[in-house]
């Protein structure tokens, strides 16, 4: 599934935030890898730790494990930790019926008492804003310029143009909005005029009762349908998963969901959606590399490496075997003695390896394989020894 959450989510994700309500910041976390994955790391009073994790477009959680984050923090971050650590909140609220939540601090300074908001705006692109009492931005994610509004450090902050607000009207305002809107279909109009997203129109739709395609609603159905859409926004908790794997808030009539098994946070529910995908980028990428990997200018490019390695690998063992016949010539004189030492001691039964003890070069004698191991440097490789085995009547190289 895509992780953008629609405004009917960000509506429940308010309504589940007001647990954190009091909780303190203790530190603040950014991905290296992506700048717009941030946490919050919380104090509560009565669940301890908590981990509030935006992931810019569209998304929020609170896992209950922090994700491996660089322990320096890249410059937001770090930024954040100094503005709010140590802060409470103070508020959590729903920006209209956007997908923009703004959570409230409070910081004590110098026993003055001072308030700043943590705007974070879900609509693509998304970005963080910290904004102080008066609406002047203090420092934000990312600067961003649009038609209609600029964001930049120190400049006041200009919200997006609002939109249509469901949950400020009357059934009756609802249901005039509907009739004024020239969408196809009664499940377009919910879905775009009046922002509730495809998913949460058809269930609309399914609640009331009507085929989701039909455009010629009676003055009647659509007063019903205006008062379901109320009622989609006064459900109790309870998150649940369809068959495909995403999340919502409560129960569906318009497809199959089960409770979550772990959890009826929609808040840590939605923190299933994160890893799902993730796996499902590592697999995607996997694939491609893998596709990669297949074409006819890798395979060749494959064997010409496996060739290189080869060369080299037989390079270095030509070059350090003719190091060590080298080295055999050059001791040849006191190989030929230990030898020559070795077969009398054998004749008269004695220890062989403390008889060669005193000569030079010497390293081992091994009675079972009638092996001389024997040790020779020329001075002048860091690799230092090279080590020779001889039987009494033939010689071998090893290193």
């Amino acid at each position: 599934m895509a992780l953008e959450l629609s405004s009917v989510d960000v509506h429940y994700v308010v309504m589940d935030m007001q647990s954190l309500v009091g909780a303190k910041v203790e530190k603040a976390f950014q991905s290296d890898a992506n700048k717009r994955d941030v946490l919050l790391q919380l104090y509560c009073a009565d669940t301890k730790k908590r981990n509030l994790r935006i992931l810019l477009p569209g998304i929020l959680c609170t896992p209950l494990e922090k994700p491996d984050y660089p322990q320096l923090p890249p410059g937001f971050a770090m930024f954040l930790r100094k503005r709010l650590g140590g802060t409470r909140i103070t508020s959590v609220e729903q920006a209209g019926f956007d997908r923009i939540i703004r959570i409230g601090f409070r910081a004590k300074r110098e026993s003055e008492f001072s308030d700043m908001t943590l705007i974070i705006e879900l609509i693509p692109p998304g970005n963080i804003i910290l904004i102080d009492d008066k609406g002047s931005i203090i420092n934000l994610l990312e600067q961003q310029q649009f038609k209609d509004r600029n964001l930049r450090s120190h400049q006041p902050y200009i919200a997006p143009p609002a939109a249509y607000d469901l949950r400020a009207e009357s059934v009756e305002g609802i249901a005039r909005h509907l009739f004024a809107s020239t969408r196809s279909s009664i499940v377009t109009t919910l879905a775009l005029h009046c922002g509730l997203g495809g998913a949460y129109a058809e269930e609309v739709c399914a609640r009331a009762g009507i085929p989701k395609h039909r455009n010629d609603l009676t003055h009647d159905e659509v007063l019903h349908v205006a008062g379901v859409v109320k009622d989609i926004l006064a459900q109790p908790l309870l998150a649940v998963t369809d068959t495909d794997g995403r999340q919502y808030p409560f129960p569906l009539v318009s497809r199959p969901t089960t409770p979550c098994e772990t959890t009826t946070s929609f808040l840590d529910a939605l923190c299933a959606s994160v890893t799902d995908e993730s796996t499902a980028a590592k697999a995607t990428t996997a694939q491609v590399r893998q596709r990669e990997k297949s074409t006819p200018q890798a395979k060749l490019k494959s064997m010409i490496l496996a060739q290189q390695e080869n060369v080299d690998r037989l390079t270095a063992s030509a070059t350090a075997e003719q190091r060590k016949a080298e080295l055999l010539y050059n001791n040849y004189a006191e190989i030929q003695a230990m030898l020559a030492l070795a077969h009398d001691a054998r004749k008269d039964r004695r220890d062989i390896a403390q008889a060669l003890a005193q000569s030079k070069g010497f390293v081992a004698y091994n009675d079972s394989t009638g092996e001389l191991t024997v040790e020779f440097t020329d001075g002048t490789n860091d690799d230092g020894a090279v080590v020779a085995r001889s039987a009494d009547d033939a010689t071998s190289e090893d290193s």
